[in-house]
């Protein structure tokens, strides 16, 4: 989606499997995933969620209007048997990569990394006839990644509660209502009751930008709607989105 910024999707329960890999990957966009016990987690571009298929959210937003994103889902007892046949060279054994991932939590999200990025950036250009073995191939590099992977040394992307999520979704919508008026971050801090430091990593974690970038990109995109859309003068505009 791409003509808003705010869409979400409810999705019924998926009856997943605890011995299915579930690994999702943000292309571009962003999106929202809503699980279990109020907590909230967010994928960016770059940034991959692995789980088990049998926690996948039952519902999705997408903060900014917008995501692209790749799922790849592996059965763990069925590419057991056979990885020996397709990577004869490495012992890969994605069960005990699962429970070593899984030790703490029922899934993980790990941020961008410059090797994996480059490892699906040529998908999305790739001819539509060969984007299928492109993907079997490129699902045979995530299998090496996978395998050398070491969840202990990694740094996991922040989990939200969603009374977090409400509080920095109420200053968004304030601030896209009004985006003649510039509110400083002392002044939105007072008024939700929070530090000037959670809010901006807060807005950060959810809309993936600075409420600075965010607000500059809300303004060209709305100034561009003014202009295409209504007869008001390019001074009128600029005065109206600050």
């Amino acid at each position: 989606a791409s003509d808003g910024y705010k869409r979400e999707e409810d999705v019924p329960p998926a009856a997943g499997r605890a011995d299915v890999l579930e690994i999702n990957y943000g292309l571009s966009g962003r999106c929202e995933w809503a699980m279990g016990a109020g907590c909230v987690q967010y994928i960016g571009e770059g940034d991959r969620r692995v789980s088990a298929e049998s926690n996948h959210s039952h519902r999705t937003i997408l903060p900014l209007g917008r995501y692209s994103g790749l799922v790849i889902l592996i059965d763990l007892p069925a590419i057991n048997t056979i990885l020996p046949n397709i990577i004869p060279e490495l012992d890969i054994d994605l069960t005990a990569l699962m429970n070593r991932i899984f030790t703490r939590c029922g899934c993980y999200i790990v941020p961008a990394r410059d090797e994996v990025q480059q490892l699906f950036a040529c998908l999305p250009a790739a001819p539509t006839e060969a984007k299928s073995v492109l993907c079997r191939l490129k699902a045979q590099e995530l299998l090496l990644f996978l395998h050398y992977f070491r969840p202990e040394q990694e740094k996991q992307k922040k989990v939200y509660e969603r009374q977090q999520v409400e509080l920095i979704k109420q200053i968004r919508k304030q601030l896209t209502a009004h985006p003649g008026i510039r509110y400083t971050i002392e002044d939105l801090s007072r008024q939700y009751g929070m530090s000037p430091t959670v809010l901006k990593a807060n807005f950060k974690g959810v809309y993936g930008v600075s409420i600075a970038s965010y607000m500059k990109d809300y303004r060209m995109q709305y100034a561009a709607s003014l202009l295409r859309d209504t007869p008001i003068s390019i001074a009128e505009i600029a005065t109206q989105v600050g």
